[in-house]
């Protein structure tokens, strides 16, 4: 059968939109038995496509139409009914044991001047195979056709950027579909030993290397017309910063495939780890896995793509925590508590959420694991802040977790110093929700168990008088009226004069909205409280008292972490003031986090982030070099590929162009310090 048949029978079908009959599903069917080979074995099939060089083109031609019609179709909208029923009549018509059929002929990859090489067709099946699995109709009645045709073992071949530039992407993206679906794919990756190539793909920048010195190497024609088509598809993950770009575009295309390949790589192993405690063991016994792993905890949450992988490489550890001997072993040996405490100050609401979510299943193994917790004052006082937050995924797991660790008979009475009690219990209880307050009730009668003497302390002091008083002080006018008082102490440079008045205003202000005037999604959660802790961080700045300028700004952060413009407004002004009080104290690491939030969420046209953040980069870079960010310090691009360091300190760019913008935009102030 020829190219032209091929045209016939695939194309004209489905670009036209016309019904496909009995008689056409048949035609489809014969021509992709056909051009797979049908029940041949797949040595015959390859010899046949090595001497035939016209069932090579048209095989070719046969799946690129398909990879033309499960993205692009030109009268099919993407996840429409139209387009699922075109890829469940290919289904029905055998395209799996087409493609994957192709994935395991091996041919010399030469091509003519009209023709494609055979490594297209690789990268091309992967993509058809990437769409098939997402079919729910599929995945459901044909596992044991998945496992037939060994397609776990096919796509795994191609999972390695170094052999082929443009397959490992949808490779990868076809195996993290297949763990999420099958465990029998979890069971192949651990018999294959396949999770060293899979930390491989993890490992920070490394994913970037492979590509960009693959296409360093020499791209051909297809590859370069592939990443050229899928430009516009990548954009929207380079819209970080605004500054201007140089870097080409299908290096783009590259670097954006490479951070998917890292986080579907991420999935598989969390997959593989969700299993059982010996395939759990495994995973953390992988040297290449465990490492790229604490490399990322080691990392600055620069990018989006830098807090999605953070996030993603917590949940790994999580999933690895359920295990009581490998949690230890992780707290114990591998240090990662303090990249908890790290973590736990991300202002990231999903980055966030991983961490919390993480120490949430740590701290249910007791004895030596939960008192580790305990031991962490960082942690315990980031718990504590965070039982005020009115955003579920937030609120929720700190709870959760500080009723796990107050069952500790030693250290729970570090729970009480650091903030949890009757006071704040009494708090939670009166003001949020339902679940929140039953988990607040329980924690109260677990302290008062477990640290009896201590707890009893707080209660005198936060007696019924006290508790009557403190509720009945509470005034939304007269905290307002106290904070306009403070501002324009403020604007007058009376920053002491201002401290007190927002302390004042923090000691009448309510916690939230009242009932009859909660939000129109029906949250209580209301700006003031936050304010109030930010305005007076700002005041200890400008009075060079970082230490509480810090604290009140962790205030600020766990009461505006809430979905809406109001509270992503405020949290984008405390980020940038404790950018500035971690720097004083030299947290440069943390001081990174929060100023490249603020970069990621700026309005166009702010300076001052773009500026404040090259100071504090100038300053890592001396401290720590560039590996930890090995990135340009403008355009934060040229992931994987050469960098040029500034002549005057450790700053590093992707181009002589960049150089010179950072230099004339501010970086000539703070270069020669």
């Amino acid at each position: 059968m020829g190219e032209e048949s091929v045209d016939i029978s695939v194309i004209e079908y489905f670009k036209t939109g016309e019904s496909l009959d009995k008689k056409k599903k048949r035609k489809i069917l014969d021509l992709f038995k056909f051009l797979g080979g049908g029940e041949s074995p797949t040595e015959a099939v390859e010899l046949t496509v090595r001497r035939n060089w016209n069932l090579r083109e048209a095989q070719l031609k046969a799946v690129y139409e398909m990879v033309k019609l499960v993205e692009n179709p030109p009268s099919l909208k993407t996840g429409s009914p139209e387009k699922k029923l075109v890829l469940s009549v290919l289904i029905s018509s055998n395209l799996l044991s087409f493609v994957v059929r192709l994935l395991w002929i091996r041919v010399p990859n030469e091509c003519t001047e009209n023709s494609e090489p055979w490594n297209a067709g690789y990268f091309n099946s992967l993509v058809v195979l990437k769409h098939i699995l997402t079919l729910p109709q599929y995945t459901q009645t044909n596992r044991s056709q998945i496992t037939e045709l060994n397609t776990v073992e096919a796509v795994l071949d191609f999972c390695d950027a170094d052999l082929d530039l443009l397959a490992c992407y949808p490779a990868v993206c076809a195996l993290k579909t297949l763990s999420c679906l099958h465990r029998e794919t979890c069971d192949k990756i651990i018999s294959l030993n396949a999770l060293p190539k899979l930390g491989n793909l993890i490992s920070k920048d490394n994913c970037q290397k492979m590509v960009v010195k693959a296409y360093r190497r020499g791209a051909q024609p297809y590859e370069k017309r592939v990443l050229r088509d899928r430009y516009d598809q990548s954009e929207e993950n380079f819209k970080d910063f605004t500054v201007p770009s140089i870097a080409d575009r299908e290096l783009n295309v590259l670097r954006s495939w490479s951070w998917k390949m890292q986080m579907s790589a991420s999935i598989v192993i969390l997959q593989v780890a969700e299993q059982s405690d010996k395939y759990r063991k495994l995973v953390y016994k992988d040297k290449t896995i465990l490492k790229a792993l604490i490399k990322r905890f080691k990392t600055p949450a620069i990018t989006a793509n830098d807090c999605n992988m953070s996030a993603m490489s917590m949940k790994v550890v999580g999933m690895l925590g359920l295990s009581e001997e490998l949690c230890w072993q992780l707290m114990d040996v591998n240090g990662i508590i303090r990249y908890l405490e790290d973590g736990i100050l991300l202002p990231d609401n999903g980055p966030l959420n991983s961490y919390l979510e993480t120490i949430l299943q740590l701290s249910t193994h007791s004895g030596r694991c939960r008192n580790r917790l305990l031991e962490s004052e960082e942690i315990l006082h980031a718990l504590a802040r965070y039982m005020f937050s009115f955003h579920k995924e937030i609120e929720g797991p700190a709870l959760r977790t500080i009723a796990n660790l107050a069952e500790s008979e030693d250290l729970a009475k570090n729970l009480i110093k650091c903030g949890v009690t009757p006071k704040s219990m009494a708090i939670v209880i009166t003001y949020h929700q339902h679940s929140s307050r039953q988990i607040a009730e329980k924690i109260e009668k677990i302290l008062q168990r477990t640290c009896e003497k201590e707890w009893k302390e707080e209660e005198v002091a936060f007696g019924s008088k006290q508790r009557i008083e403190f509720f009945s002080r509470l005034d939304e006018d007269q905290a307002q009226s106290l904070k306009d008082q403070g501002n324009k102490k403020f604007k007058q440079g009376s920053f002491d004069e201002a401290v007190k008045l927002y302390t004042e205003a923090l000691n009448c202000v309510p916690y939230c909205l009242e009932v009859n005037n909660a939000r129109k999604d029906g949250s209580r959660w209301w700006v003031l409280p936050a304010v109030l802790y930010s305005n007076r961080a700002q005041c200890h700045l400008n009075n060079s008292d970082w230490e509480s300028a810090l604290k009140d700004c962790n205030e600020a952060m766990a009461r505006c972490l809430e979905d809406n413009d109001e509270s992503e407004k405020i949290l984008l002004k405390t980020m940038f003031r404790r950018s500035r009080a971690w720097m004083e104290l030299g947290y440069l690491f943390r001081a990174l986090n929060d100023i490249s939030h603020c970069l990621r969420n700026q309005t166009p046209g702010e300076s001052n982030f773009q500026s404040y953040y090259w100071e504090i980069m100038v300053k890592y870079r001396s401290t720590c070099g560039i590996e930890p960010i090995r990135r340009c310090g403008n355009c934060v691009g040229g992931e994987g590929d050469k960098l040029k360091r500034c002549g005057n300190c450790d700053e590093v760019y992707c181009s002589r162009e960049c150089q010179v913008f950072a230099w004339e935009l501010g970086h000539k102030t703070y270069c020669k310090k």
